[in-house]
């Protein structure tokens, strides 16, 4: 499942959610307009989805903020639904979904070609020998056909070559279920922590700890074999991540502006009239200060 947004308004609504069979590659294409929330997905799901079908046994999505929603969530659990999401590690994971994005997005450019030059696109059809009775147009279309197919063989050559440059870094490493291993966040390795599944062929769970807020699915590229045993703890795990009990004993702007991602420091206020020796013994005075986010419009000259 995805979501295509952006898209000129057609009845209200300016968005498609798109929703993939991995088995048959059938495709469903729902709309919704440009303000919708978990509700309305979970809705439109139902009526497009269910409705026809059934539950399905999993469904596999980005981290849109939608379907990390609770209620999403929930929901599929009660109808026995599995929830697969990508991660920032492997998003290629979702890669069926995005291929049929860009299939829905180049059928809306030929509709908006064709509103813009009045006609259908253009398309390249090969030629069939001995269908034209013109030596000269039969000569022409079939040096055009070589060109295409030299073309074709060429990207296919770059391709294959480009995977046999990547190849070259990658190690193939297996886990197996109940290992220790250390994984990787930016330039440090932190653990060690078992393997409790292997997922696919490339990724692996790990039995995070419950106050970790990351995602506990990694790429092997993010793991490394851990020497010795598992109760030497090599680096541990401390995320501190702002959340609504951390702005408790902040005042009312300070909240109101953390909601709107500024940012609160302390500024120091200096008395200007006292002198050099008053400054000496004076405590310094702090108040809040407000840092607004960068807009677009503060980039904008206005000379």
């Amino acid at each position: 499942m995805d979501f295509i947004t952006c898209l000129p308004s057609s009845k209200g609504n300016t968005m498609i959610m798109t929703v993939l069979d991995r088995l048959t590659k059938y495709g469903h294409f729902i709309s919704l307009p440009s303000t919708f929330s978990t509700h309305t997905v979970v809705e439109a799901f139902v009526v497009g989805i269910i409705r026809l079908y059934c539950p399905p046994r999993s469904i596999m999505t980005d981290r849109d903020p939608r379907f990390l929603h609770s209620f999403w969530q929930e929901i599929n659990r009660l109808q026995g639904s599995t929830l697969a999401m990508s991660t920032t590690y492997h998003p290629q994971t979702d890669g069926q979904s995005e291929a049929l994005n860009k299939c829905v997005e180049q059928y809306l450019r030929c509709y908006v070609a064709k509103a813009l030059y009045g006609r259908e696109p253009p398309t390249v059809a090969l030629y069939i020998l001995g269908s034209s009775v013109s030596k000269l147009v039969e000569s022409y279309l079939l040096q055009r056909d070589e060109v295409l197919h030299v073309l074709k063989n060429n990207l296919l050559k770059a391709q294959n070559r480009m995977k046999r440059l990547t190849d070259k870094s990658r190690i193939d490493t297996f886990f197996e279920v109940g290992d220790w291993r250390d994984h990787k966040l930016r330039q440090r390795y932190f653990g060690p922590y078992q393997v409790l599944k292997r997922i696919g062929h490339v990724t692996y769970r790990l039995e995070l700890p419950e106050s970790a807020k990351i995602h506990y699915v990694f790429h092997t590229s993010m793991l490394k074999c851990f020497v010795g045993t598992p109760d030497q703890q090599v680096t541990l795990l401390h995320l501190s991540v702002p959340t609504t009990e951390n702005l408790a004993k902040s005042n009312l702007e300070d909240n109101v502006a953390f909601g709107e991602a500024s940012n609160v420091v302390n500024e120091t206020i200096v008395d200007g009239d006292a002198t050099l020796d008053e400054h000496m013994g004076l405590l310094s005075k702090t108040a809040r200060k407000v840092i607004p986010p960068k807009r677009l419009a503060d980039y904008v000259w206005k000379g």
